[in-house]
């Protein structure tokens, strides 16, 4: 053994080991002695002990293990171990057969048999009635404080309460991770469309217990089809329309989330000395929960956060709405391009009905100058013909 913590175990045994081992010897069965047999201590040794022993002391982590589930499998899937919807649906786990580390992991869903996260007040109640059968005292004759029952019971207790079970969902395992918002466009639909369909678990509108909006106060026409509920948008394809892709980004812009943070929340604050089940001032009680209240208020704001970041990464990587971008700066450019030339060939036009007019003008001009020139002549030789005429005529008078 070359491990550390294998030299750490086998000093802390070495003491154990110098007694004198005993000598076993083989007899026949029908040589067994009658009187009583002696009997000795044998120490334990060997890989085996010595890594139990580390994981007893805590040296080392235990290996996880699959839980045996009540079919005697490791949890693969057998003839019925595939869900309605297709999804992988495990056995029920047999509680009986796991150590209390494990037990302390286990979903009170998987308490009660592996209900889903969806299952209805009525399901959880059969659900517990058949537990009973398995894991209640009478049955098992483990006593009343048996580790296990009181596991069942606590999760029939929590989840047939819809306010316990809304804040016990609220703090199960899930992944709150965002993508980076620098995926490749080939890559968009396989990376954030299961990321919207896991964040649909807390859709405050796909809660069956929230509150309805009351109707108006006029009379009910019974004529009127009720409307069924469509549920939240597709995220869809590369094909889909830009219509519905738009009401799916409107969707989400506007979420709302059900999640309850109060557990977390006095988790967090009874890690900070401050446990309500230890105060008898009423006066601390009241502090205590404010200071919950608080920390749960900000849980929620750094939820609706993580969902408000998830859909600005997400529109600005999608390639639908790059192509609707593109192509709405095309038509803007095209537009500016036409007004442009629109603008310029009025300007060219102008430019040119002015020098057109111009040029008549000086054409128009220098005609004008001509004929009065002419005329101006003409009136010359006239006058001229006229003195002529008067001179020769007072020369005969």
């Amino acid at each position: 053994v070359n491990d550390n913590w294998s030299y750490r175990i086998i000093n802390s045994i070495a003491p154990l080991l110098t007694s004198t081992m005993p000598t076993v010897s083989k007899i026949a069965s029908l040589q067994w002695p009658t009187s009583e047999v002696p009997t000795k201590l044998i120490q334990c040794c060997g890989p085996a002990f010595v890594e139990w022993e580390a994981q007893r002391q805590g040296i080392v982590e235990e290996v996880e293990e699959e839980p045996v589930h009540e079919n005697g499998h490791n949890g693969e899937n057998g003839e019925n171990g595939v869900g309605p919807n297709g999804e992988k649906k495990k056995p029920p786990i047999n509680l009986l057969a796991i150590s209390t580390k494990k037990l302390e992991k286990v979903t009170y869903y998987d308490a009660l048999g592996g209900l889903p996260l969806h299952a209805t007040a009525e399901q959880v109640k059969k659900a517990y009635h058949k537990a009973c059968l398995v894991y209640h005292p009478d049955k098992t004759g483990r006593g009343e404080d048996d580790e296990v029952f009181l596991k069942v019971k606590a999760a029939f207790d929590t989840l047939s309460d819809k306010t316990k079970r809304k804040a016990y969902d609220s703090q199960m395992p899930f992944d709150d991770s965002v993508p980076k918002g620098n995926e490749e466009a080939e890559d968009f639909y396989k990376i954030y469309g299961p990321v919207f369909v896991r964040n649909l678990r807390f859709d405050d509108r796909l809660n069956p217990d929230r509150k309805q909006p009351a109707g108006g106060g006029g009379r009910k026409n019974k004529n009127k089809r009720k409307q069924k509920p469509t549920g939240p948008p597709s995220f869809g394809n590369d094909e889909t329309p830009i219509e519905e892709v738009h009401s799916f980004y409107d969707y989400w812009t506007h979420f709302e989330s059900w999640r309850d943070f109060s557990l977390g929340a006095a988790k967090l604050t009874n890690n900070q000395n401050f446990d309500a089940d230890n105060v008898d001032s009423r006066y601390e009680k009241r502090f205590i929960q404010k200071e919950i209240d608080r920390k749960a208020k900000s849980l929620k704001k750094e939820e609706m956060a993580r969902i408000n970041l998830l859909v600005e990464r997400a529109m600005a990587t999608d390639p639908r709405l790059r192509r609707e971008k593109n192509k709405a700066s095309d038509e803007k450019e095209r537009i500016e391009r036409e007004k442009r030339e629109a603008q310029e060939k009025e300007e060219r036009e102008t430019k040119e009905r002015t020098e057109r007019e111009a040029k008549e003008n000086a054409i128009r001009d220098a005609r004008e100058k001509e004929e009065k020139s002419v005329a101006k002549a003409s009136k010359e030789k006239q006058k001229k013909i006229l003195r002529k005429a008067k001179a020769t005529l007072r020369k005969l008078c």
